[in-house]
C-alpha cells in the first residue's frame, strides 16, 4: 500500500491539497 503514495510526486499531492483548501474556502457552509 505504501508504494501507491510513491507513484505521485510531492508536487501532485501539494496541488491536490491546495485544491481541497480552495474548495473549503468556496464552500464553507458544506463543512459547517
Amino acid at each position: 500500500m505504501s508504494n501507491k503514495s510513491k507513484r505521485f510526486p510531492p508536487e501532485f499531492r501539494d496541488r491536490a491539497a491546495r485544491m481541497v483548501l480552495e474548495e473549503e474556502k468556496n464552500h464553507p457552509s458544506r463543512w459547517s
